[in-house]
């Protein structure tokens, strides 16, 4: 694996750091997360001032990998929210019918954080203070909405459509919806019901505006969260 980070620099967390332009670390990205090394590259760069110069942290839950090897393949498109069945093992799933093709795995966004400045106490002590943008229709004290278009419309949300133009241009728009607890339901928000579960089961990465990246095994992703004062589900 990667080597864990010293502490020389005080923005570098003691989690795995991962450049995804190294081709051993491009290794883990792919069947670990799912994701195309370049994307994560380009989504390292988009994190840092790209859409509308804001200065971003970025977290994206991990996708089944074994979609990769239909990327760029006509005929395969990313798994829309409305679709909630699973993709198969082999990687992708029939549309259904009568539409001819197959739905791969999306990227899937676990929650976008905007820096905000530095914070001081009134004991003296610093730290970067963020807050959370949602992507979607769902606005809290304290947030910033991007967008009001209706989860799905990745080709309409102005977050969704910057993100997929420059972190995976092309007809595949990986990113299909905000994160999912930028979602209501049943009058509860999603991050509500998800709280009940313990566990988190898959791995995350993370890439932040100050250049780092870190691949979160699943019980480090509340540990992550909570270092840098980010928003935790209830009963995490």
């Amino acid at each position: 694996m990667p080597v864990r980070p010293g502490t020389s620099d005080h923005r570098v967390l003691p989690f795995v750091r991962v450049n995804p332009a190294n081709d051993k670390h491009a290794r883990f990205i792919r069947t670990i997360i799912g994701m195309q090394p370049d994307h994560a590259v380009r989504l390292l760069d988009f994190a840092n001032g790209t859409f509308r110069g804001r200065r971003l942290i970025i977290v994206v839950r991990a996708s089944n990998p074994l979609s990769l090897q239909y990327h760029g393949l006509p005929d395969h498109v990313p798994k829309p929210p409305t679709f909630k069945d699973k993709i198969g093992e082999s990687g992708r799933s029939p549309l259904p019918s009568p539409s001819a093709g197959y739905y791969i795995s999306d990227y899937d966004l676990h929650g976008v954080y905007e820096h905000r400045g530095v914070h001081t106490m009134a004991n003296g002590h610093q730290f970067d203070a963020y807050s959370r943008l949602y992507v979607n229709n769902h606005v809290e004290a304290g947030s910033v909405q991007i967008g009001s278009a209706p989860a799905g419309r990745p080709d309409v949300n102005p977050f969704l459509k910057a993100l997929n133009a420059h972190v995976c241009p092309g007809p595949q728009a990986f990113f299909q919806h905000g994160a999912d607890d930028d979602y209501r339901a049943g009058g509860r928000s999603a991050h509500e019901l998800e709280g009940r579960d313990p566990a988190i089961s898959r791995h995350h990465l993370v890439v932040e505006h100050t250049g780092n990246a870190y691949l979160l095994r699943p019980a480090e992703v509340v540990q992550y969260l909570r270092y840098r004062r980010l928003s935790v589900m209830p009963g995490w």
